[in-house]
């Protein structure tokens, strides 16, 4: 073999490693169970790092799949906590059933009204069946969350950066602002871990955790400040309740002015 073709086989080689899953320290590739264990924690732990080597990294398709798995898995152990605590869909019908039961108006009511407005063990879909059916739907939830957010978090970045700041990491796309989204998802798992806490301070910290890992995401991915990367995430939100309002308010309008046209027709 010349210099020649020993160099071509060297290149073959290299570029064949790279296609490899990542290694560890010890030359052996990681596995995929491991590789999302590492991912989340370094997330979770070291975002700067994250964003700014291993998410580029990452693909698309292997960003979805973490955020679905994240989301999963935190759909499933809320619904256990909820489970122990009592807060359940069947809990909820039964405290409603006391409630009412206690109103002088509804004391009267036969026991046969009260037997029907709960589901029965052998019905078809039992309040514990909303349940388990909200966990299996979960990951196509949290695919078109992602897709919807990913949305609106790209129409802040062109409305927020300028064009000629577009020469990103990445580049302004809705590729780009999905995996944010996917990969600072990673808090809601420990949200849900924290499902113990009283007065849902458990969702209100997993949701405080994502946003600023979005905002950081942003502000890493995209070259911008913490501040404009906050404005991105903020102004969607704004102009969509700002437009839902205005239309909420002409449906409105129009809605009083007719009944105020029939009610004066009556005069």
């Amino acid at each position: 073999m010349n210099e020649d073709d020993d160099s071509i086989h060297k290149q073959i080689q290299l570029d064949g490693r790279e296609s490899e899953p990542k290694a560890t320290e010890g030359g052996e590739p990681v596995g995929p169970i491991k590789q999302f264990y590492c991912d989340l924690v370094l997330v979770l732990t070291e975002p700067k790092l994250f964003f700014e080597s291993r998410f580029s990294e990452t693909s698309l398709s292997y960003a979805l799949a973490f955020g679905i798995i994240v989301n999963w898995i935190a759909a499933a152990l809320s619904w256990l906590t909820r489970t122990i605590r009592h807060e359940t869909i069947f809990d909820s019908l039964i405290k409603m059933r006391e409630t009412l039961q206690e109103l002088p108006f509804w004391k009267n009511v036969p026991d046969n009204f009260w037997a029907q407005t709960l589901p029965e063990p052998t019905s078809i879909m039992p309040a514990w069946g909303l349940e388990i059916f909200g966990i299996l739907v979960s990951p196509f939830q949290t695919l078109i969350r992602f897709t919807f957010y990913g949305i609106l978090l790209l129409l802040g970045s062109l409305m927020l950066i300028p064009r000629s700041d577009h020469q990103t990491r990445d580049g302004v796309e809705l590729k780009t602002t999905m995996k944010i989204l996917a990969f600072s998802s990673a808090p809601l798992l420990v949200g849900a871990m924290l499902g113990f806490l009283p007065l849902g301070l458990s969702s209100v910290i997993g949701a405080i955790y994502a946003f600023v890992l979005i905002v950081f995401g942003l502000s890493i991915r995209f070259r911008v400040s913490l501040a404009r990367a906050f404005g991105v995430v903020v102004l969607p939100g704004i102009l969509g309740v700002t437009v839902l309002g205005c239309i909420i308010g002409v449906f409105a309008g129009l809605f009083f002015g007719l009944i105020a046209s029939i009610f004066s027709g009556f005069h």
